[in-house]
């Protein structure tokens, strides 16, 4: 045993000798290989060309459609609304003169209402939607408008039916939109006013209250 102590020593220190070799062994860092080569990244990219030719043809081709809807819908939809007038009213002047008014009062002030909302702070697609909507409401006043101001054949041969059947409609229809706008802007005026008012007042209140907080103070 006491022979076998020194060889222990020695081979203890022998370890310990070795151990610092081991311990300043270190393991190759891998950072560079981790790390993603991002030359292709940050090279130019080529930039993608339009194909204005498809985009030219394709417009062609849409402004010829809506042109030939627009000669299509003019010759069949000025006599089919002179068709649904003069059924409703039947050759009564009275009728005809009474469903005039009330459409040209009451659609234009609704389209207008509608259209009056867009200048509120909303988005840009909101107001066209508002607008769009405005327009729609309004299309019945623009057909009676289109078959009484019109010069195509096809609204030469609603007017002869508005003439037999509903006489006073479009003119009833005119002065019922008159009024309309007559009552939309003395409205919009009035509203303005009242809104300018209410500020005033309000501004007016809050002077005083800080007047009056002030004075409290000193």
């Amino acid at each position: 045993m006491g022979r076998n102590t020194p060889h222990i020593v020695l081979s203890a220190g022998s370890f310990a000798l070795w151990m610092p070799q081991t311990g300043d062994m270190s393991i190759p860092s891998s950072d560079h290989h981790s790390a993603p080569d991002r030359s292709a990244d940050s090279a130019p990219r080529p930039a993608r060309r339009k194909n204005w030719g498809a985009l030219i043809l394709l417009a062609v081709v849409l402004i010829a459609l809506l042109i030939a809807a627009f000669f299509i819908l003019s010759a069949v939809i000025p006599v089919q609304w002179a068709h649904f007038v003069g059924g409703h009213v039947q050759g009564r002047v009275a009728t005809g003169s009474w469903y005039g008014f009330l459409a040209g009062l009451t659609l234009t002030w609704l389209s207008l209402t509608i259209a009056w909302q867009a200048r509120r702070r909303m988005s840009w697609a909101w107001r066209l939607v508002l607008i769009v909507l405005a327009l729609l409401v309004s299309v019945p006043n623009l057909l009676t408008a289109a078959v009484a101001f019109g010069t195509t054949e096809a609204v030469h041969a609603a007017q002869r039916i508005i003439a037999v059947d509903a006489t006073f409609f479009p003119s009833a229809t005119g002065w019922g939109a008159a009024a309309a706008g007559v009552l939309f802007v003395v409205g919009a005026i009035t509203g303005i006013m009242f809104r300018s008012r209410g500020r005033k007042l309000k501004e007016l209140k809050k002077s005083q209250a800080e007047a009056r907080s002030t004075s409290s103070a000193l």
